[in-house]
């Protein structure tokens, strides 16, 4: 019964995605509303198998790795599947905008909002279950609170990159915005790994490697949380200056 109620949820998920392209070819692949749901869905379902007590501590500690990376796959495919066209931006910018609940529930304001209340869910889902896993390890509950936090500011820039290339007149937006996401997840990382540039050699890489969205290692180490920090409020500068820009591409719109 179990694995047919959840193959029956999937069924009826699937079913939504191919009316809703059937019914609005020029609509987004998943609605907002949908989105929500599916994140919050897979998380409990992914924390169910993970965090069952009937596991040991260790067992369920190393599977935390897997749960961001299974939230990483999910938020790759939401950012380049709730993105909204530059046509539906302008139909949105010129005649439904100004309420803020419309960057929330509406398919033609920009993903970025969606994106951030996903980036919620899932903190909201997995930040209780992470404590408990890491109960009696004084620096971990720490790391994972600084992964999480960095993570998540990096599903947002890549999220704004995206919005800021569907909002002008580029052809092909999804091919540019799927190659400068790939190109900014990669190619640091290979050039770094190269060069033996890792978070160990000094807090000036630790500082980098947050930056870059991969701030995971041991922050027993002392200064290491400091220099996370660093990295992570460089995101956020990174963050709102993007947001600025997207600002701009949005009441260039308007005209």
């Amino acid at each position: 019964m179990f694995t047919l109620g959840h193959l029956t949820i999937a069924s009826l998920l699937i079913w939504r995605i191919v009316m809703r392209q059937f019914r609005m070819s020029q609509a987004t692949l998943l609605s907002k509303r949908l989105s929500y749901i599916s994140v919050a869905y897979l998380n409990v379902l992914a924390w169910g198998f993970l965090q069952t007590s009937a596991l040991p501590a260790e067992d369920r500690l190393a599977g935390i790795p897997y749960l961001y990376g299974l939230n990483a796959a999910v938020f790759m495919v939401l950012i380049f599947r709730l993105v909204p066209s530059r046509q539906m931006l302008l139909d949105w910018v010129r005649y439904r905008r100004g309420h803020w609940f419309e960057w929330v529930w509406d398919d033609g304001s920009p993903s970025v909002g969606a994106i951030a209340i996903n980036c919620l869910i899932t903190a909201a889902l997995i930040a209780p279950w992470m404590l408990l896993a890491s109960r009696g390890r004084d620096s971990v509950p720490l790391g994972l609170m600084m992964a999480t936090l960095s993570v998540g500011a990096s599903f947002l820039i890549y999220a704004t990159l995206v919005q800021i290339i569907f909002s002008t007149r580029l052809r092909a937006p999804l091919t540019w915005s799927v190659g400068v996401v790939a190109t900014l997840i990669i190619v640091p990382l290979i050039v770094l790994a190269r060069l033996g540039l890792f978070p160990e050699v000094s807090s000036r890489m630790m500082t980098i490697w947050t930056f870059l969205g991969y701030p995971f290692w041991d922050y027993s180490k002392p200064g290491s949380f400091s220099s996370a920090w660093i990295g992570l409020v460089m995101q956020w500068v990174l963050l709102v200056l993007l947001l600025s820009r997207l600002r701009r591409n949005l009441n260039r719109l308007s005209l």
